[in-house]
């Protein structure tokens, strides 16, 4: 299995634990044991061919053909940016609020996309500036945007995590912030990060209800590192 089929699996399980924890209204009794989740098997060819079908009809639903191509190997529909490398996960409902083309550069030069897992959105930009800033000016300029939609934004203080090896120093240095703080009246859990690789700037950010930091964290570094392997070709 590939290291981006075994990260999927990965996420797959992350996606049914929660899809789980979302649709059971009361906590299991204190003796019973923990249900421990088991990532799907493998796709069959049927279902991988559904998969591109899907991510085919998105490409050309939202006319991005000059811009994005299939890049789907599994059951997850995948479109990737043809200049940066970067993929995206895409499904049938996906619109134009999903995959943003964003004006001010050349077409294709600043794009996004996001998705939505078991209330955990990310979402990831591809940018190149004229003149590209650093990880941690992008992240700085992040919070203060953050800061127009966020209330009571303060430090996070729980666990994080980290999907990067110790010892791939030659990796490109990624710079995280995370944060709790209040959207619409919820107390949630943010973060915010970038990457520089070549002439691009990678930025993501990923919101959550707060109860639900750990498995945001982890989808968060999902993402990342799967970035990672399909931009720079690393091996982690």
């Amino acid at each position: 299995m590939t290291i981006r089929k075994t990260l999927a699996a990965a996420t797959a399980a992350v996606f049914f634990a929660g899809s789980a924890l979302a649709q059971t209204p009361e906590a299991p009794p204190a003796a019973a044991a923990p249900a421990v989740p088991v990532a799907p098997a493998p796709p069959s060819p049927e279902e991988v061919a559904k998969a591109r079908a899907i991510a085919e009809a998105v490409i050309g639903r939202l006319n991005i053909s000059d811009l994005f191509e299939n890049a789907t190997d599994d059951a997850i529909p995948t479109i990737r940016h043809k200049a940066s490398g970067m993929s995206c996960w895409v499904g049938a409902d996906t619109n134009a609020e999903d995959v943003k083309i964003f004006d001010g550069l050349p077409r294709g030069d600043d794009v996004g996309c996001s998705d939505n897992i078991v209330e955990i959105t990310r979402s990831l930009y591809a940018t190149r500036y004229p003149q590209r800033p650093t990880a941690e000016q992008i992240v700085a300029s992040s919070i203060q945007a953050m800061k127009q939609n966020f209330k009571r934004m303060k430090p996070y203080e729980g666990p994080g995590v980290s999907l990067m090896r110790e010892d791939t120093g030659d990796l490109p240095k990624v710079t995280t912030a995370r944060f709790t703080a209040v959207l619409n009246g919820q107390k949630v859990y943010t973060r915010t990060s970038a990457v520089v690789i070549g002439d691009w700037v990678f930025a993501q950010r990923v919101t959550a209800p707060e109860e639900r930091a750990m498995a945001a964290e982890i989808m968060a570094e999902l993402q990342l590192v799967m970035l990672l392997i399909s931009v720079d070709g690393k091996q982690l």
